[in-house]
């Protein structure tokens, strides 16, 4: 989290000596990002299972690293649409008494989403940005479902070059699981390369 404050502080103070500002409007912006994230929900909670050689075994899921990729369109100077496949990744934490328990995967979900962008055009060269729109959620645990959900976040884009700039930003996701909703929630950084010159 340090870190993540440090890096938004220097973006922010670089904002000011760019000579380069975001102009969306009918181009294109192609990226890719790493996370790091939260969960919250049906997804995350403790479970224990009996096994006949080990025991009870006590599970802690938490999520941890993950990395996607994003493709934005611009139809107006503060208006876009965007498409990102997000592979998140949680970790299936047990007892150090059983840490060689081989029998026990790590579950991950594939998280496809289509949202509408508000870009904030500024003075200062950072384009700080709002999104959110519908998902898909591909779950990689056997026999489980494919669910419908929706997402939403925001944060800034600095264009240290022309065509390319990077993306601090925030996002969360509701998955709509049986009883209760599994929620997702990640800082992210990113890279982003903007095609097409005025």
């Amino acid at each position: 989290m340090k870190k993540v404050l440090i890096a938004t502080g220097i973006l922010l103070i670089l904002s000011f000596c760019s000579v380069y500002g975001l102009d969306l409007e009918k181009r294109v912006m192609a990226g890719v990002f790493v996370d790091y994230g939260f969960g919250f929900g049906d997804s995350f909670e403790e479970y224990s299972f009996s096994d006949p050689d080990v025991g009870t075994i006590t599970v802690d899921p938490t999520l941890g690293f993950s990395f996607g990729g994003q493709v934005t369109y611009g139809l107006t100077e503060n208006i876009a649409l965007s498409g990102m496949v997000d592979w998140i990744q949680w970790k299936l934490d047990i007892s150090e008494d059983y840490e060689d328990f081989e029998d026990l995967e790590n579950e991950s979900v594939i998280a496809i989403n289509f949202n509408g962008m508000y870009l904030f055009q500024m003075e200062s060269m950072v384009t700080p940005f709002v999104e959110a729109g519908p998902g898909y959620y591909i779950f990689s645990a056997d026999n489980a479902d494919s669910k419908f959900g929706i997402n939403g976040g925001g944060g800034i884009i600095y264009m240290f070059q022309e065509q390319i700039g990077v993306e601090l930003g925030a996002r969360g996701h509701v998955i709509f699981t049986e009883d209760n909703s599994t929620t997702l929630v990640d800082l992210r950084v990113g890279l982003k390369y903007l095609f097409g010159r005025e």
